[in-house]
């Protein structure tokens, strides 16, 4: 049995954690339909939440062994209710408000975040949803923007709020949105991931957009016991549930950042102008890091195979960003070719940044946030599922770390937190230029 995920990043067995789970849908009056994509030890487990009228409301995949999987896709389910949408259906418990877009811009945490100064630009006095954050470390408040992280919010948002938003909704996501057990287990996830997305957002700003990119390959030989039978698990998924990718190779990456806080991509290069499949992880423990990048491309792999409009979503994606070659090729993510001009690194799987065999979940957050605030960055976060006693969902924010990653949703954007001075630079764009950009996002915003 594998022993992943380490015991720092959750608290409870799977079992216990499936129970809580299914108590949460129950006091919710809800009922999950659950599958699994085949019988194989590491697979892709799918749950989908319907209300007592027969109303879908919400979906979810997991991933990893069957019991991880199946836990995940329950926990992601509920994690996709309340994040998306809560503020429309409880506001009074999510804590709404008003306020204007220069208000919140002007806050010091937010200086860094351009989509935000942008808004602030355009419209500093029209009032905006808001809801309020508090700083990790000293419960400081931080008022955000809702639609950032909730897909339903421009569609139906507070009364009095008078914002134009669909030029920004190509800046919509859930990344900083987990589900745990209790607050702390739902923290940690929702940080890794923000810091994932973040190093996934500076490594493709390198590989596609400067001629020699540095690229660090992870050793297959080096990965041993559990994580050397995930990676044959991954290379028979691509054989088998892909079709068109037989005899490709499957890489992994380490693209950890400056942060130091361990990140694996996990890459198959598939023919022609489609699409990479790639899986993302991150973790203190490195290992763990590389079983989640690797699992997640299973998934992709599994949904490549189950979804018979997998190919027309690709498609529909990479025809909206024609008119940004740079960005169709980051969406593409086309390992094979980045390779070919790139200087190479071939390594083993990184150590960890520090001793894991004695962290708890407390300590493994301190490390995080330490970390963080040593390279200028804070946590912010709140609960979003306030109401109930059996589990916990909570959205975070870091301002200033890069989201740019948001590309492979297939829309076009511009990095909004530290990717953007790394752009600049490598474009040696003018103020001019910069005008230019910032006129061109204001109008390919609304394709979406």
């Amino acid at each position: 049995m594998v022993d992943f995920p380490p015991v720092f990043e959750r608290t409870v067995s799977t079992v216990s954690a499936l129970s809580s789970a299914q108590s949460e849908i129950d006091r919710l009056g809800f009922h999950a339909y659950f599958r699994t994509f085949d019988e194989t030890e590491y697979t892709t487990s799918y749950c989908e939440l319907e209300d007592a009228h027969g109303n879908v409301r919400s979906r979810a995949a997991g991933k990893g062994n069957r019991h991880q999987s199946e836990v995940g896709s329950y926990f992601e389910a509920l994690e996709h209710f309340y994040s998306a949408g809560y503020t429309v259906d409880r506001r009074e418990q999510s804590g709404a408000a008003l306020a204007t877009a220069r208000k919140v811009a002007a806050q010091p945490a937010l200086a860094k975040n351009r989509m935000i100064q942008n808004l602030a630009t355009e419209y500093p006095d029209a009032q905006m949803g808001v809801v309020e954050m508090h700083r990790y470390t000293t419960a400081e408040p931080l008022l955000y923007p809702i639609f950032p992280t909730d897909a339903r919010y421009w569609d139906n948002p507070l009364p009095g709020d008078e914002l134009e938003y669909e030029q920004y909704l190509n800046y919509q996501g859930t990344s900083g949105s987990a589900a745990g057990v209790n607050h702390d287990e739902a923290l940690l996830h929702a940080v890794g991931e923000i810091v994932e997305r973040d190093a996934q957002s500076l490594a493709l700003i390198e590989w596609f957009c400067v001629d020699k990119p540095h690229v660090r390959l992870i050793e297959p030989a080096s990965l041993t016991g559990a994580l050397a039978d995930v990676y044959q698990a991954v290379r028979e998924a691509a054989e088998h549930g892909t079709g068109d990718v037989g005899g490709r190779a499957v890489r992994l990456v380490d693209i950890t950042s400056d942060l130091g806080i361990p990140v694996v991509m996990a890459v198959l290069t598939r023919p022609g102008d489609q699409a990479s499949l790639c899986g993302l992880g991150c973790s203190i423990s490195p290992g763990y890091a590389a079983y989640r990048a690797m699992t997640e491309l299973i998934q992709g792999c599994h949904a490549l195979s189950a979804d018979p409009e997998f190919h027309l979503g690709e498609q529909r994606a990479l025809e909206r960003l024609a008119d940004w070659p740079v960005l169709g090729q980051m969406l593409r993510c086309d390992l094979d070719e980045v390779l070919s001009r790139a200087v190479v690194t071939e390594q083993p799987l990184r150590r960890p940044p520090i001793e894991t065999g004695t962290l708890t979940l407390d300590s493994a957050l301190t490390f995080l946030q330490t970390t963080l605030e040593h390279h200028g960055f804070e946590i912010y976060w709140r609960p979003v599922a306030a109401e109930s006693e059996h589990i916990s969902v909570v959205t975070v924010a870091v301002p200033g770390l890069e989201d740019f990653a948001k590309i492979t949703h297939g829309y076009p954007v511009t990095p909004t937190g530290r990717g953007w001075d790394r752009w600049v630079e490598i474009f040696g764009l003018s103020d001019d230029d910069l005008a230019a950009v910032e006129a061109d996002e204001a109008e390919s915003g609304a394709v979406r």
